[in-house]
């Protein structure tokens, strides 16, 4: 064999192998690519459901908070209308007590007198009744300001039970100055419960 020869065998294989070698690399390439592809594909899949999932119950979070959000919009209603109710009975009742009972002072005669006294008894009994209603509305201090004009108007209808004649003009003060500014403070506490239910407050 001539050196020409072997040199170009030389070359020959070199050039097979470079071929080869190309090749594979191109094969090698096209097969990363290829796997490359497929993770990226998978990897896109995983986060579409992960985000899928995350609308779902970011959905489901909304809906559980706007259901919690009408279901305290409906019990504060239901709160304001309860008291609202308590207080519209107790001003009802309240309202007219301290001049009810005062008129009783004035004695009219027998045929009216046990009818007005029963009235002004059913009167101050309803007041003690709707005050236990709607106790829970005002201060240990405000219920006592209500108990006692309760106490007070009922000294005033005991001591009317009694009576065989009209009393004197002293008689009939002493109880007025005793019922009126009671009367007055009562109707005040209510009053300002009412406002603050206007003016949204606690």
């Amino acid at each position: 064999m001539d050196a020409s020869q072997f040199l170009l065998e030389i070359l020959a294989s070199g050039a097979v192998s470079a071929v080869l070698v190309g090749a594979l690399a191109w094969l090698f390439k096209t097969q990363i690519g290829h796997w490359l592809n497929k993770d990226i594909e998978l990897i896109k899949a995983r986060h579409q459901r992960e985000l899928e999932g995350y609308k779902v119950s970011l959905i489901a979070e909304t809906e559980r908070t706007k259901a919690r959000q009408e279901i305290n919009k409906a019990m504060a209603v239901l709160l304001v209308e309860k008291k609202f109710a308590a207080l519209h009975r107790l001003h009802l009742a309240v309202e007219h007590q301290a001049s009810t009972a005062i008129k009783l002072l004035f004695f009219i005669g027998p045929e009216t007198r046990e009818a007005d006294i029963k009235e002004a008894n059913l009167g101050v009994t309803e007041f003690t009744k709707a005050l236990r209603s709607a106790s829970m509305y005002f201060t240990v201090e405000e219920i006592d300001t209500f108990y006692r004009l309760a106490n007070m108007l009922q000294r005033t209808i005991g001591f009317a039970m009694v009576l065989k004649e009209r009393p004197s003009d002293k008689d009939i003060e002493g109880h007025e100055v005793n019922l009126y500014p009671c009367q007055k403070a009562v109707n005040d506490i209510i009053a300002k419960r009412f406002s603050a239910m206007l003016a949204l407050e606690d």
